[in-house]
């Protein structure tokens, strides 16, 4: 989706709402593709003054992602808010306070998709878990360990490291 800014740049003090979804169903990072279930967006466009345009609204996305231990499909709600100051005079746009280029901005048009997935990559959690106990999945049967035990025994692959789980097991009987 894309907002033309032009729109608001007739006069100063000039204000212009969108309200869409955002248009693609995937947002990938960090290697990784997670379907997009919902989303809002809705934006304020607000001519300030001499073509500097500031942009502010909210985003509720909901995606689709697996618990990093068993691997259960989740929905994961985030809820953003969304602020930035543009100065359309410039060639090439900086945040002023990030010092950062705003690549969601080329021509006087605002990719809104770019713009939200930016703001979306500060939230991504780095675990994102079924429960806060969740066991995982047994790496010799593959069991899902939150739903049933398995009969199988951990033992180390290293054999140097056989010592140092025979201390552990032993801590655990006294």
């Amino acid at each position: 989706m894309q907002i033309n800014l032009s729109e608001v740049l007739s006069f100063e003090g000039k204000v212009k709402e969108y309200e869409q979804k955002v248009s693609q169903n995937h947002y990938r990072f960090g290697g990784e593709v997670f379907p997009i279930l919902d989303s809002t967006v809705k934006l304020r466009a607000h001519h300030i003054l001499d073509r500097k345009v500031e942009v502010t609204g909210h985003a509720d996305l909901t995606l689709q992602m697996p618990c990093s231990r068993c691997l259960k499909q989740l929905k994961i709600p985030f809820s953003l808010d969304l602020d930035v100051k543009l100065d359309l005079n410039q060639s090439n746009l900086v945040d002023p306070l990030t010092e950062q280029e705003q690549y969601y901005v080329e021509n006087n048009m605002l990719d809104v998709d770019l713009f939200v997935f930016d703001e979306l990559s500060l939230h991504i959690p780095i675990q994102v878990l079924c429960q806060d106990d969740c066991q995982g999945i047994c790496p010799i049967c593959g069991k899902d360990r939150n739903q049933a035990s398995c009969s199988c025994t951990l033992e180390p692959l290293d054999p140097r490291m056989a010592k140092i789980a025979e201390i552990f097991k032993n801590a655990k009987e006294v």
